[in-house]
């Protein structure tokens, strides 16, 4: 009797501890949420309309292209020098980007990326060390008349300066290519007609002094290149704002519509007045806030750098805009300086 009063009780015990431990049953899904329906991306032109195209990059217009004119944006496509689809077209953005022909209004013209040498770094015991940047030039042409609209270069980065200890297997350095990121800045100011920043005031930021001592010859910025060896100190009052191998990049964009050669020598700004007074320099590059004492003691003239060279400045520096040193600001300075500031 007792085993069997103790099996039921076993039995009875097993049950209500599965009954116990059993899981609830799971909740039902919830149903999934709907995805949006993407928003169609505009149709870009096909390769036949882009063939049409063509003639443009060599100065012929195209009748049915939409002209220049009216709101932006100003719808645009982007062959080689050749005539072909360059590959920068995929990189348009989607609303800049024309329908058809009859949308087409500029023609980005895209020359071959071309790599410049910078410096030569001589070493002991191995060999020389060259430093490339490289460089694209561009031309935005009217669709419907090929006329040109406007050009430029568009520089890479510079190249890491060279150390005192190399690889000996090392032999060059380079920047990094040119990107249509760099390009698109100064595309914006056509496409979508954006005018640059005014001019900022020059206490607020480091302006570019281009300086020559008070007995020299040199007018221009342009006359530089008819030295026999152009040397230029490149200098900053601010170092943390202005590092000078960023100052060269800049001054490499600065001087490249003047078309010469010159040699950059990096130093200190109070080195870079000493090198012009004794002639060991032509020219000083000087980013400082105006006015800058040392520059009022001296015997100095101011030169205006070029349109093309301040629009060139600024395109491939996006803290760097277009600035005025205002007249008087120094002695025998009885113009406005036109130059470069940057930004903070």
């Amino acid at each position: 009797m007792w085993k069997k009063i103790l099996t039921m009780s076993l039995v009875l015990v097993m049950v209500l501890s599965f009954t116990a431990c059993a899981k609830p049953a799971p909740a039902p899904a919830p149903a999934p949420t709907p995805a949006p329906a993407p928003i169609p991306s505009p149709p870009r032109v096909d390769d036949q309309t882009l063939d049409m195209l063509s003639p443009v990059c060599r100065g012929q217009g195209v009748e049915q292209a939409a002209p220049y004119t009216g709101g932006p944006p100003h719808r645009l496509v982007s062959l080689d020098s050749d005539g072909n689809a360059h590959p920068w077209i995929k990189e348009i953005p989607e609303d800049w980007c024309p329908s058809s022909l009859n949308d087409v209004e500029l023609v980005l013209v895209v020359g071959e990326e071309k790599e410049k040498l910078v410096q030569t770094c001589e070493y002991e015991g191995g060999p020389d060390i060259k430093r490339y940047r490289y460089s694209m030039d561009v031309e935005l042409r009217e669709a419907k008349s090929g006329e040109t609209v406007s050009c430029t270069i568009i520089y890479g980065t510079m190249p890491r300066p060279c150390e005192k200890i190399e690889e000996v297997a090392l032999t060059r350095v380079q920047g990094s290519p040119v990107s249509f990121t760099q390009l698109q800045r100064w595309l914006e100011r056509y496409v979508m007609d954006k005018e640059k920043v005014a001019t900022p005031d020059t206490a607020t930021i480091l302006t570019l002094a281009v300086v020559v001592p008070g007995w020299s010859d040199v007018e221009t910025v342009a006359a530089l290149g008819e030295l026999p060896h152009t040397i230029i100190g490149l200098t900053s009052t601010e170092i943390e704002q202005c590092t000078l191998d960023e100052a060269a990049g800049i001054e490499d964009n600065l001087l490249g519509p003047y078309g010469f050669d010159y040699t950059p020598t990096l130093m200190l700004a109070s080195e870079a007045l000493r090198a012009l007074e004794v002639g060991l320099s032509d020219c000083a590059f000087i980013w400082a806030k105006h006015p800058w004492q040392p520059l009022q003691d001296g015997d100095y003239r101011f030169l205006s750098l070029s349109a093309d060279a301040r629009v060139l400045a600024s395109d491939g520096w996006d803290n760097v805009e277009p600035a005025v040193i205002p007249a008087n600001t120094y002695r025998n300075q009885p113009e406005d300086v036109m130059t470069v500031g940057m930004y903070r």
